[in-house]
């Protein structure tokens, strides 16, 4: 049975529960990403894609729910991973 599923079927305690980690994880995820978008943001040439990342995870944030700001994340991530190559 898929996650999602699963967590619909369950008691309310339980749902609330795995829906607080949930947040929780994105949360942290996102205060990560920040650090790399600071870090990234020094190095000579990544200023663009620093910023790119930077509005992701703030400006587009403010106006996202849950599922669109782990999208949000997943976006930053992605534009950070792929300067850091280019750095390779």
């Amino acid at each position: 049975m898929p996650k999602a599923t699963a967590l619909k079927n369950s008691p309310p305690r339980i749902r609330e529960a795995g829906q607080r980690q949930r947040i929780e994880n994105i949360l942290r995820q996102r205060e990560r990403l920040i650090v790399e978008v600071q870090a990234l943001s020094t190095v000579e040439g990544c200023a663009e894609s620093a910023r790119k990342a930077q509005q992701l995870l703030t400006r587009w944030w403010a106006k996202a729910d849950w599922k669109a700001r782990e999208e949000l994340l997943r976006v930053a991530a992605w534009v950070i991973r792929v300067e850091a190559t280019g750095l390779a």
